[in-house]
């Protein structure tokens, strides 16, 4: 009988052929290893490095391409310098970029030579315009720009896309056979690991003796509760064969705050302090025990000793150990890492509201400033041009006043931005016109569609005008829209404003609807659902912060309005605001009006909208008026009723319209039936221009669009000898202070002569102190009754106005305590008000002064002494 083959006892054998055994396996981890090098070589050149030098390059290009857009918007010498020195550092770096591109990449040949192609075209007429770019005009470079590079650069980003799409397919199939390699060397490492151990474990069983087999345990389970009792880590084993939990780390009082003993063997306990809704999931997998991957979630543990609440993280993992399936839970505390991410996003949120609220001032501020600018801008460059035309000139200076008086108003809002920025900003109710907040509106508008050569059209229809709201804030909402509008519109466009009076409303207030159309360039459906989001903007070209919208939105909030847009791209936008009022005092206590049943009007204007609102109002007043809508057309008509007998009482005619304007009209009718019917010229534009032709043609009144119903009724009853039952207005009080003196206290020699005329214009007589130590020495030198009232600036060198204004109050001088004192200051803040009232002063008026304000303060401030 054979003997039976030990191993044990043949040891050189034994070790031999382990060791051949173990070279054959090592040989195929070491050649995958090769292989996998290989491969990561492959990835680092091809794409990796190709994929960052394609970003490299498009970067590049798309830097050079923002410095080249900034000669479409300037071209002088010394932008074309400025450029140019910006761009010449990618140079060296695209080149580079373009040698690696073309040396490494693994796709098709022509993609790397055609961005190698198309980077020198870009360079060369880069070039090209550099050189021309002073002598072109900026939309000579625009069109070269668009022309020439910017076709270039979408085709550099088509190709280099392509190309990094193909860096992407080679990282995935080298991943992909890197998988393969690495599971392939796993699987041979395992298997020598394992013939390790089982070889290992038959050459050394018999010389291992039991006592040290016992001492190692002992000693790997000491090593292990140290650890377990100092790890971060809270752990737990959960055998599933036996479903019992089979070891709970000691640190449970160190990593939860619940001693260890407190789950009594029993994971379940765990999972019971726990948010119920953020580990139901895991209560799921143990009670299928399907889980075949570590998993990790995030909840909040709550104590049951004190209820107190903390953010843990468990995680899952299963293990098998000979057939045995366990689940090893780990916690972590996560309670402080919670609070750094909170106390982060909070820091990061404030730091951005800081900085929106910052933006959205600076931006509301500038957008709201430029529009009166540019009126006053502009009416005062006409008004140099008609010096010697005094009507036209008192327009032009009756506009910059109202321009003026809007941006006072304006900046003295800004000035008190602490209420908007505690959220406390409320909006006034105060008495005012309806008509002079669209007429004042609509100077504006005609200025910025004049510059654009616009057609603006504005159409009336409501019967109160003296209403109770916010005036600023109206005409805010009203110049934002019109001023998009406009700026929205190309050249040659139309944008047209009608304001409607709805009757059908449920309520106390009077409701006007606002409607502001034109023929621009639209907007997608997708744009107007963010079209009130802050710094949204339908056309990145045109000039604008993108937070006029906003700005809008929240104010027709605020007054408990609504706003709805209509646009088609291409088609231009309609917006629709509905505003609440009230009816001033004025509007509730005032007389009927006095119908005009017996008169025969005829309206001619070629804008439709126009006739069937002066109609409209018309009929208000008594009156069935017909319309027409030529020149033409009107003179036929007045003419046919003149020959019948029944001739037009009044007859409206537009200036411009399209077959035989205004003027002809007029100069026709009365060619053939005389003076009898009253014809009053109605125009958008400023009538003085035409006052001349049109008297010479037989016209008896104007009017300026829109067209209100008190300046139509107005206009009828001066010209038709109809009495209206009003009371009769009040004269305005002219102030004079002759005989009167003031000392002003002005370091500014423009401010202070502003002052002396405003002052002699009601004849007081003005004496000037440059600082406030000369105008408190003054004061202490006069004699009781010399000055009638002391003009403080409060910013002044030696000696303020707030110390001089003290030291008057605490001098010896018979009249310091009664004699006025008047802040005239910049320092308009609420708090420098009452600043100014401390030390001892008896009004504040701010610059830039209003001339009746400051009149009127003096004159009460004497009469009260």
């Amino acid at each position: 009988m054979l003997k039976k083959f030990n191993l044990i006892e043949h040891k050189f054998l034994t070790i031999i052929l382990t060791l051949s055994i173990a070279g054959i396996l090592f040989a195929v981890p070491v050649i995958s290893a090769s292989i996998l090098n290989d491969n990561l070589s492959s990835v680092m050149k091809h794409p990796f490095y190709v994929s960052n030098n394609l970003y490299h390059l498009r970067r590049s290009m798309s830097d050079s391409k923002i410095y080249i857009n900034r000669l479409t918007m300037y071209n002088s010498d010394e932008d074309v310098r400025y450029v140019a020195t910006m761009i010449e550092p990618y140079k060296d770096g695209v080149a580079d970029n373009l040698d690696y591109i073309i040396e490494n990449f693994l796709g098709a040949k022509e993609l790397s030579l055609a961005s190698q192609e198309i980077v020198g075209e870009i360079q060369n007429h880069t070039q090209q315009l550099l050189v021309i770019a002073t002598s072109n005009s900026i939309e000579q470079n625009q069109e070269y720009v668009d022309t020439n590079l910017t076709p270039l650069f979408d085709e550099l980003d088509d190709v280099t896309s392509k190309m990094l799409k193909n860096a992407e397919r080679v990282t995935e199939n080298l991943s992909k056979s890197s998988q393969v390699i690495l599971y392939v060397t796993t699987v041979f490492s395992t298997f020598i690991a394992i013939a390790v151990l089982i070889i290992g474990y038959l050459l050394y069983q018999r010389s291992l003796s039991k006592k040290k087999q016992e001492h190692e345990l002992y000693y790997r389970d000491f090593l292990f509760n140290i650890l377990a009792e100092n790890a971060d880590t809270f752990f737990i084993i959960y055998n599933l064969e036996t479903e019992q939990t089979e070891f709970i780390s000691p640190n449970g009082k160190h990593i939860i705050g619940v001693e260890s003993s407190y789950f009594n063997k029993d994971y379940a306990q765990v999972f019971a302090c726990c948010a119920s809704e953020d580990v139901t999931d895991i209560l799921q997998v143990f009670d299928s025990e399907t889980l075949v991957t570590k998993i990790e979630k995030e909840c909040r543990f709550i104590n049951p000793y004190d209820n107190k609440e903390m953010y843990i993280s468990i995680s899952i993992a299963p293990t098998y150990d000979h057939e045995v399936k366990r689940y090893v839970i780990s916690i972590n505390d996560l309670t402080e890492v919670k609070r750094t991410q909170q106390v982060l996003r909070d820091a990061l949120l404030n730091a951005q509201n800081a900085n929106k609220a910052k933006s959205d001032f600076l931006s509301n501020m500038s957008h709201e400033i430029r529009t009166p600018m540019n009126a006053i801008i502009g009416m005062t460059t006409i008004a140099a041009t008609v010096m010697d035309r005094p009507e036209r000139l008192e327009s032009c200076l009756e506009k910059i006043s109202r321009s003026s008086r809007h941006l006072l108003t304006l900046i003295n809002d800004i000035l008190d931005m602490s209420k908007i920025e505690s959220g406390k900003f409320i909006l006034s109710r105060e008495e005012f016109c309806m008509k002079d907040v669209i007429d004042d509106v609509c100077s504006i508008a005609y200025i910025q569609t004049q510059n654009k050569e616009q057609t603006f059209d504005v159409s009336t229809d409501f019967v109160h005008e003296n209403l109770k709201a916010d005036p600023l804030r109206l005409k805010q909402i009203l110049i934002n829209i019109l001023s998009n509008a406009v700026k929205y519109t190309p050249n040659g466009g139309h944008v047209k404003m009608t304001v409607k009076e709805l009757t059908n409303r449920r309520s106390q207030s009077i409701w006007l609807r606002f409607t502001i159309s034109d023929s621009g360039i639209g907007m997608s459906e997708e744009f107007v659902q963010k079209l009130f989001q802050p710094f949204e903007q339908a056309n990145r070209s045109v000039d604008g912060t993108g937070l006029g919208m906003a700005i809008t939105k929240n104010l027709i909030n605020l007054a408990n309005g609504t706003i709805a847009v209509e646009s088609e791209l291409n088609k231009g936008s309609t917006f629709t605001v509905e505003l609440p009022f009230e009816l001033s005092d004025y509007e509730k206590s005032n007389n009927p009006l006095i119908p005009l049943e017996e008169l025969r009007v005829l309206v001619a204007d070629d804008d439709q909208d126009t006739c069937e609102h002066t109609s409209v109002i018309l009929e208000r007043l008594g009156i069935m008026a017909k319309w027409v809508l030529s020149g033409g057309e009107a003179i036929k008509q007045t003419l046919e009723a003149y020959e019948n007998g029944n001739g037009f009482d009044v007859v409206f005619m537009d200036w411009q319209m399209p077959d035989i304007d205004g003027i002809e009209a007029t100069r026709q009718i009365r060619k053939a039936i005389g003076p009898d019917t009253l014809i009053i010229i109605i125009s958008a534009f400023d009538w003085s221009e035409i006052e001349e032709d049109a008297r010479l043609a037989g016209a008896n009144a104007f009017i300026s669009k829109p067209m209100f119903q008190s300046t139509i009724y107005n206009t009828l009853v001066n010209y038709t000898k109809h009495t209206k039952p009003e009371v009769a207005a009040k004269e305005e009080t002219k102030i004079n202070l002759s005989g009167r003196r003031f000392l002003v206290a002005e370091d500014n020699e423009i401010n202070a002569e502003i002052a002396m005329e405003l002052l002699k214009m009601v004849n007081a007589t003005v004496e000037i102190a440059e600082n406030g130590r000369i105008a408190v020495e003054r004061f202490l030198d006069s004699k009781p009754g010399y000055y009638d009232a002391i003009l403080m600036d409060i910013q002044m060198p030696i000696l303020n106005g707030l110390e001089a204004t003290r030291e008057i109050r605490n001098s010896n001088h018979p009249l310091a305590q009664s004699i006025p004192i008047i802040a005239m200051t910049a320092n308009a803040f609420s708090e420098d008000v009452a600043t100014s009232l401390h030390a001892g002063m008896n009004a504040h008026i701010a610059k830039p002064i209003d001339a009746n304000a400051l009149f009127k303060m003096l004159d009460d401030e004497i009469n009260s002494r």
